[in-house]
């Protein structure tokens, strides 16, 4: 092998060990998504129990005021 050839592997494994993770470094990275992750699930419990309430009184307005404009429909033409 050339000198030159040489030099740059060095240089080249030289530049890749300063980008190569440690376990260290994924276990800590992997702490933080799960902590990230449950704060998120967290959110989207109480987003989804509001939807389910904001849900309900929708429908129930649908149906009270529906159920007359039907009624009077029926009874108008027979």
């Amino acid at each position: 092998m050339t000198p030159k050839n040489q030099e740059f592997i060095e240089t080249l494994e030289g530049g890749l060990l300063e980008h190569v993770a440690s376990n260290t470094d994924l276990e800590k990275v992997r702490a933080a998504l799960k902590a990230d992750m449950e704060k998120v699930k967290a959110e989207l419990s109480v987003k989804i129990e509001f939807s389910k309430g904001d849900l309900l009184r929708w429908l129930f307005g649908a149906w009270v005021t529906l159920f007359p404009a039907i009624l009077v429909l029926f009874l108008k033409f027979p």
